[in-house]
């Protein structure tokens, strides 16, 4: 395997680089970010599908900085749902989901980064 195809480990057809990239941009409607930050949705099968992705590859230095980006992005949408003084709030938030991001699904993406 060339340089090239080892930094394009793919998963339904995208390369990792491109969603995290994808991720960073939370403009982008496709996305876990997009769909959490701006339309206050957190997406299981969105997140599911992003530890899927990083799992699958080594990161580089610009990855990881992207990753711990997104990471430290749903921590505060927590904080924020919580905060009674800000306007925002998870539209499906329960306390499974919080309980699953701080148990298993934040830890997996931070072994990621390792």
């Amino acid at each position: 395997m060339d340089k090239k195809q080892s930094k394009e480990v793919k998963a339904g057809g995208i390369s990792a680089d491109n969603l995290l990239a994808k991720n960073k941009n939370d403009d982008i409607d496709d996305t876990f970010c997009y769909q959490l930050f701006e339309e206050n949705y957190f997406d299981t099968d969105k997140l599911q599908y992003l530890i899927n992705f990083v799992s699958a590859k080594e990161l580089d230095r610009n990855e990881a900085d992207i990753l711990q980006w997104i990471i430290e992005g749903v921590d505060n949408c927590f904080i924020y749902h919580h905060d009674q003084n800000d306007y925002y709030r998870i539209t499906n938030y329960s306390n499974t989901i919080e309980d699953a991001w701080n148990n298993h699904w934040r830890a997996e993406l931070m072994a990621s980064l390792s």
